[in-house]
């Protein structure tokens, strides 16, 4: 590699260039939460005033994680966790691989005074299972290792994170969140998915004391053009899957039939449903909240219960942009402003459905499952290896932890200790 070459890829294959990066990505992450992305510049100026704006503006705290620069340094991340795993590879690989030797003697010498039955005991209590063992003209070597597998550890644990991440930034590109409700008898395009969801059905399943049992949602979903059809029930924490989406129970809420009069004569009509506006011209009525069982608690407008026994609905009446009204009405009761006439018709529960499409939420559990495999056999499976020599009486042990080394010798002590009844 040339010289050119070697400052930038020592640089990109640093793990203290990693550690850095994570922090200006952690510290960037801050800003994009604590300030709201995506708004208005009026909003900005109105909040942070015209300094702060600028300085908004100039580096995209507005849009913190789709800006060039967070994009640039989770490339330049991506590009760490890939060089640090490809530099890694032949020393891990040599590590897994590489045969014990019990002339190396690696790690700190202990003398004790075992046998060699006293010896087989000291492997098996400190959880050294296969022995190996040589004669020599002075004495006998056994030794042993476990846990040889460890080192793979933090190399499966480096490239689950880039595996997630990769998935993460393929999920929002190429998948989306989106959100349809409906009464039954509606359909709904998903988006430009080319996939047309129709609403058959809507149940609510009520215990005895009209607590909410079950949501049940009975749909059609038509693939592009006609090309497939399937029917299924989605309830929650069970969702259909269909053309690479999963589609889940989110919520309910109460539709009204509604319909505006002008000065005696219907003028239009149309389905409201909760939080919704309807608006004509200078007249809008907003539909805020419905109260199947109406009762009024503390002044507070409350629903006995969820069965349309006395059901009302609050609502406000806007004219040329001001509010002029709010109260309470019952289905197919008059609401009358100047010449204009709303009457809200047949309550009828609406279903809320999420729509989800992430392609890359199979390869985001795979990296999952990588960093949790890397995390135990880094932290569980610390490689270790034992030997012994033993020669006139004296039993010479050296032992060797890749981590916690002074607490292993540690343990070898007291099990020798013990083996050997104190002495």
């Amino acid at each position: 590699m040339s010289d050119i070459l070697k400052k930038p890829w020592k640089l990109l294959s640093s793990m203290k260039f990693g550690v850095a990066l994570l922090l200006v990505m952690a510290v960037s992450s801050i800003a994009g939460t604590v300030i709201p992305q995506g708004r208005e510049e009026a909003y900005y100026i109105s909040a942070y005033g015209e300094g702060g704006n600028t300085v908004i503006g100039l580096f995209q705290l507005d849009r913190v994680f789709s800006s060039r620069w967070f994009v640039a340094l989770v490339i330049l991340l991506l590009l760490n966790l890939f060089f640090c795993s490809i530099m890694r590879i032949p020393s891990v690989l040599k590590e897994v691989r590489k045969v014990q030797e019990p002339g190396l003697k690696r790690g700190t010498e202990v003398r004790t005074q075992l046998d060699p039955e006293g010896t087989a005991k000291l492997f098996r209590e400190l959880g050294f299972r296969k022995i190996n063992r040589r004669n020599d003209e002075g004495g006998i070597w056994a030794w042993s290792e476990r846990n040889r597998i460890g080192p793979l550890g933090s190399w499966l644990l480096h490239l689950g994170i880039l595996v997630v991440i990769i998935a993460y930034y393929v999920g929002r590109t190429t998948g989306f969140e989106t959100f349809v409700y409906g009464i039954p008898g509606t359909s709904h395009r998903i988006l430009d998915t080319g996939y047309t969801l129709s609403i058959l059905d809507f149940d609510i399943e009520l215990r005895q004391d009209y607590t909410v049992n079950q949501y049940i949602s009975d749909v059609r979903v038509d693939g592009p053009g006609g090309s497939s059809s399937k029917t299924g029930r989605i309830i929650v924490n069970d969702p259909m899957r269909v053309g690479g989406m999963s589609i889940y129970q989110s919520g309910t809420g109460w539709a009204l039939n509604v319909q505006l009069e002008k000065a005696g004569k219907v003028i239009s009509m149309k389905t409201l449903y909760q939080s919704e506006v309807y608006e004509e011209g200078d007249i809008a009525l907003y539909y805020m909240s419905f109260y199947p069982d109406f009762t009024v608690v503390n002044g507070n407008p409350a629903t006995l219960s969820p069965l349309p026994e006395n059901p009302k609905y609050v609502y406000a009446v806007y004219y040329k942009g001001q509010m002029v009204m709010m109260d309470a009405a019952a289905p197919g009761e008059e609401i009358r402003y100047l010449e204009y006439t709303f009457r809200a018709n047949d309550p009828t529960m609406f279903t809320y459905l999420q729509i989800v499409r992430d392609p890359a939420l199979l390869w985001v559990s795979l990296g999952g499952a990588l960093m949790v495999m890397g995390a135990m056999l880094a932290f569980f499976l610390q490689p270790k290896e034992i030997v012994t020599y033993a020669s006139k009486g004296v039993t010479r042990v050296w032992g060797w932890s890749r981590r916690n080394q002074a607490i292993f010798i540690e343990d070898i002590r007291q099990a020798a200790k013990t083996i050997s009844g104190g002495a």
